[in-house]
């Protein structure tokens, strides 16, 4: 019951849709991004929309700056360099990508 619970708060902090995209959630977002970033997970944690990617996943910014382009390409997206320095978690980054896609 605390995982449903925690997928409760989690939804209420990042949203439950991605953007007006019915076809992608928030959620099918987050599962995207922690497929991606299983490549960084060197202490093999679970990776969920709360963990932190610098103290959790110690991604330098040369490993975002990676990142980001391959969720650029791979989401069709842009994103712009000055809002990647507010992202902290995966969440964040979900609805990051959320607000580009509705953007398109």
């Amino acid at each position: 019951m605390a995982g449903a619970q925690n997928m409760r708060d989690i939804r209420e902090r990042f949203g439950m849709e991605c953007g007006g995209d019915m076809d992608k959630s928030v959620d099918a977002v987050v599962a995207d991004l922690c497929d991606m970033l299983q490549q960084y997970n060197k202490e093999g944690i679970e990776l969920t929309a709360a963990t932190n990617l610098g103290s959790e996943l110690n991604i330098d910014s040369v490993e975002v700056m990676d990142l980001i382009m391959e969720i650029e390409d791979k989401f069709d997206i842009d994103i712009p360099i000055n809002m990647v320095s507010d992202i902290e978690r995966i969440g964040d980054l979900a609805k990051l990508v959320c607000q580009r896609l509705e953007g398109r």
